[in-house]
């Protein structure tokens, strides 16, 4: 019986660093972005509170927002997105296309920051100090990200002719989950 469960630990432990190699293929380089590469198909979940400054965050609107899209992460510490999604707040539902651009880290454990930007189909918005922290699942085939409400978002949209510009700060809280549909 006893050595019946060593050799299951011992075949458990051979099974967990057998997925984790592909993972720890750059460890000996200290280039532990390489763990995150190839495209992902992503949808989050985000609630913003708004304000027209920083120091009025959460006299504006709530905002709920949903997205999809696909994020391609290129091993070395660059990513883009290309998304679409729903944001809700005081009025109707608006529908949204954008291509973002992050730049990321991979730490040791797996565990992962990324910062990045947002412009709207047709350069309609720009929005930027997006930051999300993440953890990279075994074997690279998933990723959960998250956004704490700590950091402070900044949306701009372009004026139309004869108006003001609009800006527009948030602090936002939210989840996604991404999983690998392409390898590289």
């Amino acid at each position: 019986m006893r050595t019946q469960r060593l050799f299951a630990y011992a075949f458990t432990v051979c099974l967990v660093s057998l997925m984790a190699g592909p993972a720890m293929a750059d460890v000996g380089s200290g280039n532990f972005n390489a763990f995150l590469q190839g495209q992902y198909q992503l949808s989050a979940t985000v609630t913003c509170s708004t304000g027209q400054d920083v120091p009025s965050i959460g006299s504006g609107p709530t905002s709920f927002i949903t997205f999809a899209g696909v994020i391609t992460y290129d091993g070395h510490g660059r990513a883009t997105v290309r998304d679409q999604g729903v944001v809700i707040g005081t009025g109707s539902p608006d529908r949204f296309d954008e291509a973002c651009e992050y730049s990321y880290e991979v730490a040791r454990d797996g565990s992962f920051s990324q910062t990045g930007s947002c412009t709207g189909a047709g350069n309609s918005y720009f929005l930027s100090g997006i930051k999300e922290r993440g953890q990279i699942g075994v074997g690279g085939s998933v990723l959960l990200t998250n956004v704490l409400g700590t950091d402070v978002e900044k949306l701009v949209v372009p004026p139309p002719p004869a108006m003001p510009e609009f800006t527009q700060y948030r602090i936002c809280g939210g989840v996604g989950t991404a999983v690998r549909i392409h390898p590289h």
